[in-house]
């Protein structure tokens, strides 16, 4: 039975966008030479310019709706469109019969299409979900591999009115406090800190459960995911092999949702060669020879998400809120109210030589200040860099793990 528990996460990332009111710069990379480093996501001052919210703008964005690592939860994408898909699951690996003996499994994967958006403020909008469809009937059952599987409604959406968005910046005060419970834990480890004053990050509600998804960007976490594969110590080459390749199959799904069929089938094509010459070396049980295929193919993979990252998405911005609610600091440990005013301004933040900067994202490092020179290194998302020289044609000169190299400046802004 799937009771209410509060949210906590381990899905983290930046909220990212494209078609968002700001300027878009286009790829000039080939198939076969995915470039640069992920934007970085650093707070923007909303005074730049109005910025208009779109479905658009959450096209490297899912919403996560769960009781924690490991137990129930509900994944929703949404594309440019407004159309949507995801699933819901939940395992309960005690329930056993001699039919099903590896336990039961409720389950829907679902699509739909949501309505226009409708503008409430610069910080809520609001919409339906004005149609929904199961990929198994509603209330049914089957055993699958000795897993009886039951298919639900997805758990999240049921009974929904209005759907609203909440942007990065909202006043947690004017939230619904019943919505707030799901995704108050997320605070953590979100693109912006904002103190527990404000979201730090996209939500989507369904007002009339009181039920709140927390967004987060699912191309920054795969990025950043590489620095847990790259620590493949202690495995065996066949174990070496089948964590790679899960690696890579995530990167695949993830580049599928986000870039455009010429892209995919040309990739498609270069893939399936790939997995030929692959599939002769597991036949051999050569696993050291499939695992180092294998990681050097999710690696060029994974450059192609950077490079979409860099060169299309970007942050939503940290906007003010404007509302008379007060600004209630949230006590993130205890997820208690306690009375605080808010009067810090968000800084803008200036580097100098010999600062140590923490990384918000997984860069690139180059061997000279220039985009086409040899990578010195990947350095990951919370790792330190030192800077070394001041802003230099866009570049600036750090150290990282002893060695000086180049990053672009407008990732460390």
């Amino acid at each position: 039975m799937i009771t209410k528990r509060l949210v906590f996460t381990l899905l983290i990332g930046t909220l990212a966008f494209t078609g968002c009111s700001q300027t878009k710069h286009e790829s000039t990379n080939s198939l076969d030479e995915p470039s640069e480093v992920l934007e970085n996501t650093d707070v923007q001052d909303s005074g730049e310019e109005e910025f208009n919210f779109s479905y658009e703008c959450l096209n490297t964005t899912e919403f996560w709706f769960g009781s924690g690592a490991g137990a129930w939860r509900t994944t929703l994408r949404i594309k440019n469109d407004g159309s949507f898909y995801g699933e819901y699951s939940d395992t309960d690996a005690g329930s056993i019969s001699s039919e099903a003996p590896n336990g039961t499994k409720y389950y829907c994967a679902f699509n739909g299409q949501l309505g226009t958006l409708e503008k409430i403020d610069n910080l809520t909008y609001k919409t339906t979900i004005n149609s929904i469809s199961y990929e198994n009937p509603k209330d049914t059952d089957e055993i699958v591999d000795g897993i009886h599987y039951f298919y639900t409604e997805p758990y999240g959406l049921e009974n929904a009115g209005d759907i609203y968005f909440y942007l990065p910046g909202k006043n947690v005060n004017t939230i619904d406090s019943d919505e707030y419970s799901w995704i108050g834990k997320d605070f953590y480890d979100a693109p912006y800190d904002t103190e527990g004053w404000y979201l730090p990050f996209v939500v989507l509600a369904n007002s009339n459960m009181h039920y709140a998804f927390h967004g987060y960007d699912f191309v920054q976490q795969t990025i950043d995911a590489c620095e847990y594969y790259n620590n493949d110590s202690g495995l065996s080459e066949e174990q070496l092999y089948l964590m790679w390749d899960q690696y890579l199959n995530e990167i695949w799904v993830n580049l599928h949702d986000i870039k455009d069929s010429t892209f995919m089938n040309s990739l498609k094509e270069k893939e399936l060669d790939w997995i030929s010459e692959r599939d002769s070396k597991l036949e051999k049980k050569d696993y050291m020879a499939a695992y180092s295929m294998t990681k050097e193919r999710a690696l060029l993979l994974l450059d192609y998400l950077i490079e979409y990252s860099n060169n299309n998405a970007y942050p939503i911005p940290l906007q003010e809120d404007t509302s008379d609610a007060p600004h209630t600091a949230i006590n993130q440990s205890s997820n208690e109210h306690t009375a605080t005013i808010d009067e810090t301004p968000i800084s803008d933040n200036r580097l100098s030589v010999g600062d140590e900067y923490v990384l918000k994202s997984t860069i690139n490092i180059r061997m000279q200040p220039d985009s086409s020179s040899d990578k010195l290194a990947i350095a990951y998302k919370d790792e330190i860099i030192t800077i070394k020289s001041e802003d230099l044609n866009g570049w600036t000169e750090i150290e990282y793990d002893g060695s000086i190299g180049y990053v672009r400046s407008e990732l460390l802004q």
